[in-house]
């Protein structure tokens, strides 16, 4: 039998990452400074990537995610920033603009905080709608940072496939490989 890592950690050398860890500032003025700056990327177990971001909303564990970067009002600097992502919200001209990157968050992450987005990995969790099956094309949702096996007209997940089933609403295992979204139905 052979034996599976069921954590997912840091495995290309850089000190001090814990993907589970959040952090409230990124500035020289702060008691707990992150061991990376965002956008940094780091290669983890489980044939796992991860981006460094800080969160534009509340982004709950399991939730996908798109990641686009720009700067705002409060810093000239351009970070990736991180939000839960809706049909609406994905489609040309939505807020998180057209094809920004796409990612899962595998903890909490506090609006303005900053965290790790998992962006591919063979043992990851996502947030299904309820009745959602393994092995189909998945596509967001109206409901934020929510996939579904649903077939809908737009908002194709490519890269993305349930391990199990959604038997309610939950966070099945599932395997994430260069995400994007195709706006249009492929099926």
């Amino acid at each position: 039998m052979a034996y599976i890592n069921t954590t997912n950690f840091a495995n290309d050398g850089k000190i001090g990452v814990d993907f589970t860890k959040t952090y409230a500032s990124c500035s020289a003025g702060s008691t707990s400074f992150p061991p990376c700056m965002p956008g940094d990327r780091i290669r983890g177990s489980n044939a796992s990537d991860w981006m460094f971001v800080r969160a534009e909303s509340e982004i709950s564990a399991y939730n996908l995610c798109g990641i686009a970067v720009y700067a705002d009002s409060a810093s000239t600097t351009p970070v990736p920033r991180a939000a839960p992502v809706t049909t609406t919200t994905i489609a040309p001209g939505g807020v998180a603009g057209v094809a920004p990157i796409l990612g899962i968050a595998q903890t909490n992450i506090p609006s303005s905080y900053y965290g790790w987005i998992a962006l591919e990995g063979s043992l990851l969790q996502v947030t299904a709608a309820a009745s959602s099956n393994p092995k189909l094309p998945l596509f967001t949702t109206s409901t934020a940072g929510v996939v579904s096996s649903s077939t809908v007209s737009a908002g194709y997940i490519q890269g993305l496939t349930l391990l199990t089933s959604a038997a309610s609403a939950s966070a099945p295992n599932c395997m994430a490989r260069a995400m994007g979204i195709i706006t249009s139905n492929p099926v």
